[in-house]
């Protein structure tokens, strides 16, 4: 996963327009977040709603890097967020019981 952040921010760098430069620091985020490189992933999944309000998917990802900071009313935060923003996607429907199961 260090190859693909290394390449996103490449990437970044060449100062892409607006709607290409989210994409690429949610991709950026994504592949932070699977390298355990929670707080940067963090940032850049902050950086993604604040310009797409209402991607479920970034709040989706985001809840999990806030449980893995056990910051657990956040998480729930994202987590309902997602839900709202799109209640027909059964994968952002979560069982907390078992939450903890999951990364």
């Amino acid at each position: 996963y260090k190859e693909a952040v290394d390449y996103f921010t490449a990437a970044l760098q060449c100062k892409p327009e607006p709607g290409i430069y989210v994409h690429v620091v949610h991709e950026r985020a994504k592949a932070l977040q699977d390298d355990q490189r929670h707080y940067e992933a963090l940032v850049d999944f902050n950086t993604v709603v604040q310009y797409q309000p209402k991607n479920a998917n970034a709040y989706f990802r985001r809840g999990f890097v806030h449980k893995h900071a056990k910051a657990y009313d956040e998480a729930a935060a994202d987590f309902e967020m997602a839900k709202i923003l799109e209640p027909e996607n059964s994968s952002f429907w979560l069982d907390y019981k078992c939450l903890n199961q999951v990364e």
